[in-house]
C-alpha cells in the first residue's frame, strides 16, 4: 500500500490541475496582453510621428507666411512710391534722380539698392548713381510687379539678394517706367535670423532657391555656396518637384529627420523645417517603457489573482482525482472533508453526497468497465 501510494504521489509531480490550467490560460492571455501592447505602441507611435509633422508642417507655413508678407510689404511700398512718381521723372534723369533722393526711408529698406527706369529698363535715377544698374533691367516693361531670382549681392559682399520690380504707369494706365528695389535676404530680416532659429535642441529651419540656391541655413558657410547636389537632400528633391507637406527622410549627412516643405508663393522658394528623428521619438521611446512596465505588472498581478481563484475553483475537483488515483493504485485513501466542515459519515449507508463514496463508486465503474467484477468493499452499502 505504501508502495503503491508512494507511486502515485510519484506520478504527481509534475504540473497538477491548477498549474496545467493556469498554463493554458495565463499563455492565451498573455498572447492577447502582447499583441495589443503591440499595436497599441505602433498606433501610438505613427500618431505621435504625425503629430510631430504636423507641428513641423506648421512651422514651415508660419515661417513661409512671415517671408512672404515681407515681400509683399516690400512690394507694396514700392508701387506707393510708384504712384507718386512725378511728370515727366520717367524721361528727365534729373528729376528721376530727385525723387529717388527724396526717398530716405525707402533706401534705408531697399539696402541694395533703389533705381527708377524708363520704360525700356535704361537707369535714370539710382540710390548709387556709380552703382551697377539692377539684373534684368534691360527690355520693355512688362507692366507687372514681378520678383527677380535670388543672386549674389552687387554692393554687399555677394550675399543673396533679391530685385523687386513695379511698373510706374502714366495718366492712360500705360506703363512708362519702373521702380526697382534690391533686397539684402541675409541682412535685412527677411531671413537673416532663420539660421539661428533652432526647432527643440538641435532641429534648424532652411530656405532654397528653386535653382538650388541656399538663402538661409544654421551652418552660415552654406550660404548662398554652390547650388545644392541632386539627390543629396531627399527632401528638397520632392519639394522641387511640387511636394509641400511633411515626411520622415534624411538630410545631406545622412541624419534621419522629421521635416516639413512650403513654398514661398511670391518667388517659389522653398521653406524647409527639419527636426531630427531621435529627438523626435524620444517622448515616445520614454513613454513605450513605462507602458511596457505597467503592462507586465499588470499582467503579473491578474496571473497571480487568476492562480489564487483557480486553486480554489479546482481544490475539490484535485482532491477527488488524487482519491481516485491512489484507489487505483491500491492506495489507502482518506475520507475527504465535506463542504460543511463535518467529517464524514463512518458507515457507507450515510455517504450520500459523500465525496469518498463518489471516489469510491468513480473506481468500481472504472474496473466494471474494463472487465473486471467489482470488489463489493469498494462499493457503498447503499450500492452494493
Amino acid at each position: 500500500m505504501r508502495h503503491a501510494a508512494q507511486q502515485v504521489q510519484g506520478e504527481r509531480r509534475g504540473l497538477g490541475l491548477t498549474g496545467r490550467l493556469i498554463l493554458v490560460t495565463g499563455g492565451v492571455f498573455l498572447t492577447f496582453v502582447a499583441g495589443l501592447a503591440v499595436l497599441s505602441l505602433r498606433h501610438f507611435r505613427l500618431l505621435h510621428e504625425a503629430t510631430i509633422g504636423q507641428q513641423q508642417l506648421l512651422l514651415a507655413r508660419t515661417v513661409a507666411g512671415e517671408v512672404e508678407a515681407r515681400f509683399q510689404g516690400a512690394r507694396a511700398a514700392l508701387e506707393a512710391t510708384a504712384r507718386v512718381v512725378p511728370a515727366g521723372a520717367t524721361t528727365d534723369g534729373r528729376a528721376a534722380q530727385r525723387f529717388i533722393d527724396a526717398r530716405l526711408v525707402l533706401k534705408q529698406v531697399f539696402a541694395e539698392g533703389l533705381w527708377l527706369l524708363d520704360g525700356q529698363g535704361r537707369v535714370l535715377g539710382a540710390a548709387d548713381p556709380a552703382g551697377p544698374a539692377p539684373p534684368g533691367a534691360a527690355g520693355p516693361d512688362s507692366g507687372k510687379a514681378s520678383f527677380s531670382r535670388p543672386a549674389a549681392s552687387l554692393r554687399l559682399g555677394g550675399r543673396p539678394a533679391i530685385w523687386i520690380s513695379v511698373p510706374v504707369r502714366g495718366p492712360g494706365g500705360a506703363p512708362e517706367g519702373r521702380v526697382v528695389g534690391g533686397l539684402d535676404v541675409a541682412g535685412d530680416g527677411v531671413l537673416a535670423r532663420l539660421g539661428r532659429l533652432r526647432i527643440g535642441q538641435e532641429g534648424y529651419f532652411s530656405v532654397f532657391s528653386p535653382e538650388r540656391m541656399t538663402l538661409a541655413h544654421r551652418d552660415e558657410a552654406r550660404v548662398p555656396g554652390a547650388p545644392v547636389p541632386v539627390g543629396s537632400n531627399a527632401i528638397l528633391e520632392r519639394a522641387l518637384q511640387g511636394f509641400e507637406g511633411w515626411e520622415r527622410t534624411r538630410d545631406e549627412a545622412g541624419v534621419e529627420m522629421v521635416s516639413a516643405v512650403q513654398r514661398v508663393p511670391s518667388t517659389g522658394w522653398i521653406v524647409v523645417a527639419s527636426f531630427p528623428a531621435a529627438e523626435a521619438d524620444r517622448p515616445y521611446l520614454a513613454a513605450r517603457s513605462w507602458y511596457g512596465l505597467a503592462t507586465l505588472a499588470g499582467a503579473v498581478v491578474l496571473l497571480a489573482l487568476a492562480w489564487a481563484t483557480a486553486r480554489g475553483v479546482t481544490r475539490p475537483l484535485a482532491a477527488m482525482t488524487r482519491q481516485v488515483e491512489a484507489l487505483t493504485a491500491g492506495a489507502e485513501v482518506r475520507p475527504l472533508a465535506s463542504g460543511t466542515g463535518r467529517r464524514p459519515s463512518a458507515t457507507w449507508s450515510g455517504a450520500r453526497g459523500n465525496s469518498s463514496a463518489v471516489a469510491l463508486w468513480a473506481v468500481s465503474m472504472a474496473r466494471r468497465a474494463a472487465g473486471a467484477a467489482p470488489s463489493r468493499s469498494a462499493l457503498p452499502r447503499s450500492m452494493a
